[in-house]
């Protein structure tokens, strides 16, 4: 094994190690599975919560690995090794520019997203407007409101305003994912699609 080579072994196996200790975080919520939250140490999460996303680590760890193969090949050619390792971490670098930014840009949305819901949180009368209670039923035409999970009391304390928000952000980040269809529905329209008769 020429030297060129040796430094290579050498600097994939700190490329692996970094490809396992800064890792990239994701959330998964019940209905949203994925949600990117950055990078950070394997021992420090960037917002406090989530998993490492293993299917991104080893999709790195493979990726280090092919580079790696092919400079370990053309480990005598040093210009063109040079160049190849050039462009992966100009790769590594955008790719990690990028996924930094979407997450941000996604936790900013739901925010957003909550605050608004918050700020436009209100309570609705459960008793329809002209209500009359009929023979033997109880009346319930003093009625009582029905109000959104994250309304406000007047004059809200720090904790409740915190609380408000984050059951906005649960609700928020179902809204902004992909939306399924009724397992009826898409039956139905496979049913159309193929011209099956009922």
């Amino acid at each position: 094994m020429a030297r060129a080579q040796r430094i290579v072994a050498v600097l994939y196996c700190l490329l692996v190690v970094y490809c396992a200790i800064w890792v990239p975080w994701v959330a998964n919520t019940v209905n949203i599975k994925d949600i990117q939250q950055g990078y950070g140490w394997v021992w420090s999460p960037p917002s406090g919560v989530g998993v490492p996303s293993l299917a991104a680590i080893a999709t790195r760890i493979v990726a280090a690995t092919a580079l790696s193969g092919v400079a370990f090949l053309l480990a005598r050619e040093w210009k063109v090794l040079l160049f190849v390792g050039f462009l992966a971490g100009a790769g590594i670098l955008l790719y990690r520019l990028g996924a930094d930014k979407l997450a941000e840009h996604q936790v900013q949305r739901v925010h957003d997203c909550a605050v608004a819901k918050v700020a436009k949180a209100k309570c609705t009368p459960s008793v329809p407007a002209g209500y009359a209670p009929k023979q033997g039923e109880i009346d319930l035409s003093s009625g009582f409101e029905v109000c959104d999970s994250y309304v406000l009391p007047d004059n809200p304390t720090p904790q409740q305003e915190d609380a408000a928000i984050a059951a906005a952000e649960k609700e928020c980040t179902a809204e902004m994912g992909p939306k399924r269809k009724a397992a009826h529905q898409e039956i139905e329209e496979y049913k159309r699609q193929h011209g099956i008769k009922d």
